[in-house]
């Protein structure tokens, strides 16, 4: 089967983009190396602006509205400020993402998990796009596989110089308010 576009990557940009283009009528394929619920490391804090962005309503997958905003330095309160309007929407990117999914899937995208990309070739017009499944055939691929995107690296595009490393932990607290 053909598709009018393959994108690779079901996060947050992929799977909008699938939902967006499918709602527009086009043929769409999303494909994700992971298989859907799956655990992503990411604070999952959205700012009003992100979700102001969205086609949709997700309020059905936000945990918590973050009013107070602290910033600390050595354990001491340097900063406070209270907002009426949440500042942070805070979400569990395992659920946020196969919301997402599930979102795109319901506008008439198909969607492939645990399907690898490897390779893309082929003319301007017609792109054959291979992944761990099987080859699929596309007018367009899109890469949203992230900043290690191997969609990127099979084009010969180059890797950007300003990656910064960044840690993530994910910490429970008997008492939060205590913070």
């Amino acid at each position: 089967m053909g598709y009018d576009v393959v994108i690779v990557g079901a996060g947050p940009a992929g799977a909008v983009l699938a939902y967006l283009l499918a709602k527009a009528g086009a043929e769409i394929l999303l494909v994700d190396k992971k298989c859907f619920p799956r655990y992503k490391a990411c604070g999952g804090g959205l700012t009003k602006r992100a979700l102001d962005s969205l086609p949709f309503e997700i309020s059905e997958v936000i945990e918590e509205r973050v009013h107070t905003v602290r910033a600390f330095i050595q354990n001491e309160c340097v900063f406070e400020i209270c907002v009426q309007e949440p500042a942070l929407s805070m979400v569990m990117r395992d659920r946020f993402d196969h919301f997402l999914v599930k979102k795109s899937i319901e506008a008439g995208a198909h969607f492939q998990e645990g399907a690898v990309f490897r390779h893309v070739e082929g003319a301007p017009d017609m792109l054959r796009v291979e992944t761990s499944v099987g080859p699929v055939k596309s007018r367009f691929l899109v890469g949203a596989d992230g900043v290690h995107s191997r969609v990127a690296k099979a084009l010969g595009l180059p890797r950007p110089n300003n990656v910064m490393n960044a840690i993530e932990a994910e910490v429970y607290f008997r008492e939060p308010a205590r913070l």
